[in-house]
């Protein structure tokens, strides 16, 4: 069984900020509210979903450390464009920059949690938040801050890397997605990234 969760953040603080390429990029302090809504019930031999069921559990909240940024508007007016998903590529973005970061952090990618939005109350856009899974945060979303290009370099050739045409477990798949990994488009991902970087 996979569990199905329902991820909410609250900034209760900006610790440092910068501009990246024209992109307002925030650490700070962060509180996640986590909520399990249920689970779904999988093949063990293919890991097909087979059946889902719903649960009344009461939610987790803890306060950690993390980065959050922007995605212009523009860029996702362009991933459509193309014929890719937006909130597919959101998704895909943060999977790939949380299995990443282990390239420039002493961690693991269970180490960390994050949430995309394709409309975000707390950025008036769509954003994506990368957060330290631990109560109070260890240091692994400061050390992507402090290297963010290098770290944004390494999630994009993560993608182009891969053989797959729209996610896989290589590269965009997540084995605790509390959306069952769904919906996910790396193709989308890599425009964003790309458009990201490019000098404003």
């Amino acid at each position: 069984t996979t569990p199905l969760t329902k991820e909410d953040t609250e900034i209760l603080g900006v610790e440092k900020e910068k501009v990246f390429y024209g992109t307002p990029v925030r650490y700070g302090n962060l509180m996640i509210t986590e909520k399990v809504i249920g689970y779904v019930k999988k093949d063990i031999a293919t890991r097909e979903a087979m059946s889902e069921y719903s649960l009344e559990l009461p939610a987790h909240r803890f306060k950690t450390k993390g980065i959050w940024f922007p995605v212009a508007e523009d860029t996702i007016t362009e991933v459509k464009s193309l014929g890719f998903d937006g909130p597919g590529g959101l998704h895909a973005f943060e999977h790939a920059a949380i299995a990443a970061l282990p390239l420039f952090a002493l961690c693991d990618r269970m180490d960390l949690g994050g949430v995309s939005y394709t409309f975000s109350p707390l950025l008036e856009s769509p954003g994506i938040f990368i957060y330290d899974g631990y109560e109070g945060g260890v240091g692994l979303t400061k050390r992507g801050y402090d290297v963010i290009k290098d770290w944004f370099e390494a999630t994009l050739s993560l993608m182009e890397d891969c053989a797959c045409e729209v996610s896989c477990p290589s590269c965009t798949q997540d084995p605790q997605c509390g959306n069952n990994n769904d919906p996910l488009d790396k193709r989308a991902a890599m425009v964003m990234i790309k458009r990201l970087m490019v000098k404003t």
